[in-house]
């Protein structure tokens, strides 16, 4: 067998770039005028996270450096990652999509846009995490400056 055979398995990833998603529009039935997150099937003797990184750039061009397993369902491993925003100036599109969209959750949901239900509960999971991820980063950044600012004043007061 080639192993560049398409395997069963299929990955897909929520790219955040800044504050909004990275959706891709299939330029094929029955998928067109859906919305679609990149990724697709792994090569058959192809760890899924290879696979992943493959997809990608090929679809879209963008260097996954970093990305988490989100969850499985069925023969789909969903992750999800975070790109520097400057490098959405250079997303490639493949042959299979004809045009990218950056949009928030908010947008999605709001607009009613057609979308794979797991795909959206995909997005949504990966929104909750990169939320968390956030406060976790705020709250760090909260007690190194309140720490901080602790030994400035024993320092000051150990010279005055």
């Amino acid at each position: 067998m080639n192993e560049n055979t398409n395997s069963d398995f299929v990955t897909k990833v929520v790219i955040f770039l800044g504050n909004k998603i990275l959706f891709l529009m299939p330029d094929y039935s029955p998928f067109k005028g859906s919305l679609d997150l990149p990724g697709g099937h792994v090569h058959t003797k192809e760890e899924l996270a290879d696979g992943l990184r493959r997809e990608v750039k090929e679809e879209t061009g963008l260097e996954l450096t970093n990305h988490k397993k989100l969850f499985e369902k069925d023969n789909i491993t969903y992750y999800y990652s975070t790109i520097n925003k400057a490098k959405a100036k250079k997303i490639t599109l493949s042959h299979e999509h004809s045009e990218y969209k950056l949009m928030t959750l908010e947008k999605v949901v709001k607009e009613d846009h057609k979308i794979n239900p797991d795909f959206l509960a995909a997005v949504r999971k990966a929104q909750k995490l990169r939320d968390d991820d956030e406060e976790d980063i705020f709250g760090d950044l909260i007690k190194t400056s309140i720490l901080f600012a602790t030994l400035l004043m024993l320092v000051k007061g150990l010279y005055n």
